[in-house]
C-alpha cells in the first residue's frame, strides 16, 4: 500500500524474514520457518542453532512487504549487532573529547569481508563526531570487534545534560539498509573534574 509506513516486527521475526527471502527458502516469508516447512521448528536443517531467541521489545527492525525484493547485501547484514556502548577513553563533560566505542558483533556462521561498522549519529548540536563512520575491513563469524568515534562536548552544555545517539550497522562501506540494526542509547555530561 503505497505511503503505508513499512510493518515492524521483533528482531526474531526480521532475522528470518530477510534470511528465508535472502535464499528463497520454501516457505513464505513470516511463516515461522526458514526451511520453508509448515510448523516446527525455526532453523536450517542441520544448523544446531533451534529456535531464534526472542528478542523481546527492544529492537525492531522492518519487514519487507510481500512482493518487496530484498538486497542480498542488506540480508547478509542482518547477523550483525551492535552492544554494549561505552565512553572508552577521555572524559564525556562539558568543553571534553572522549572515545565512544560500540561493540560489533557477527552471530552468523558466515565471515562479512566488506567493511562493516556503523554509523553515529546525535540530535545534540552541541556535540561534534570526529567522523560519522566507523568500519572494520572484515569481521569473522562470531567475532566481536569494537568500533570507536571522537566526541567532542560543547563547553556550553550542563553537567547532567543526557545526550542521546543513535549507532545503525552499515556494510559495503556504507550501505544503509533499512533492515540493518540500530542501537539507541545515551550518556550523560559530566562535571568538572577535581584536581
Amino acid at each position: 500500500m503505497a505511503g503505508a509506513p513499512p510493518r515492524s516486527f521483533r528482531v526474531a521475526v526480521a532475522v528470518t524474514a530477510a534470511v528465508c527471502a535472502a535464499i528463497a527458502c520454501g516457505g513464505p516469508v513470516g511463516s515461522g520457518n526458514r526451511d520453508g516447512a509448515a510448523g516446527g521448528a525455526d532453523s536450517f536443517p542441520g544448523d544446531g542453532v533451534g529456535p531464534v531467541p526472542d528478542a523481546g521489545e527492544d529492537v525492531s527492525l522492518p519487514v519487507p512487504d510481500a512482493g518487496e525484493e530484498v538486497d542480498p547485501e542488506c540480508a547478509a547484514l542482518t547477523p550483525l549487532m551492535l552492544s554494549e556502548p561505552r565512553v572508552a577513553a577521555g572524559r564525556f563533560g562539558a568543553g571534553q573529547q572522549a572515545t565512544l566505542e560500540v561493540t560489533l558483533t557477527n552471530t552468523g556462521e558466515g565471515d562479512y569481508a566488506r567493511y562493516p561498522g556503523a554509523r553515529l549519529s546525535s540530535p545534540a548540536p552541541a556535540i561534534t563526531l570526529g567522523a560519522e563512520l566507523a568500519l572494520v575491513p572484515l569481521i569473522k563469524a562470531g567475532e566481536a570487534r569494537p568500533l570507536t568515534w571522537t566526541a567532542a562536548v560543547d563547553s556550553s552544555l550542563a553537567s547532567g545534560t543526557v545526550v542521546q545517539f543513535s549507532a545503525k550497522i552499515v556494510g559495503g562501506g556504507a550501505l544503509d539498509c533499512a533492515s540493518s540494526q540500530t542501537l539507541d542509547f545515551s550518556l550523560t555530561v559530566r562535571g568538572e573534574m577535581n584536581p
